[in-house]
C-alpha cells in the first residue's frame, strides 16, 4: 500500500526537492543595491523637481499597498479567531 501512495505523490514530491534546491542556489549579491536612477532616467529628461514627485508617488504607494496588507492580514487574523472558538 506504502509503494502505491509513494507513487502517486512521488512527482509532486520531486518536484518540490527541484525547487528547494533551485531556491537554494539562488543568490543575490549582497553589495549591489538596485539604482533607482537608471529606472527614473526617462523621467530626467522632464527636471530634478519631477523625478522627486514621482518617487514621491511611488513612495506613497508602497506605503499605502503595506498598509492594506497589514489590515488585511490583521482581518484574517480576527475572522480566524473567530471562527475558532478558544474556550
Amino acid at each position: 500500500m506504502r509503494n502505491v501512495i509513494d507513487s502517486i505523490f512521488d512527482p509532486a514530491s520531486r518536484f518540490f526537492d527541484s525547487a528547494f534546491v533551485y531556491l537554494h542556489q539562488f543568490a543575490i549579491e549582497k553589495n549591489r543595491p538596485i539604482d533607482l536612477d537608471s529606472f527614473f532616467a526617462p523621467f530626467a529628461m522632464m527636471g530634478s523637481s519631477w523625478v522627486l514627485l514621482i518617487k514621491a508617488v511611488f513612495v506613497s504607494l508602497l506605503a499605502v499597498t503595506g498598509l492594506f496588507v497589514a489590515t488585511v492580514i490583521r482581518d484574517l487574523y480576527l475572522q480566524f479567531k473567530s471562527g475558532v472558538k478558544w474556550w
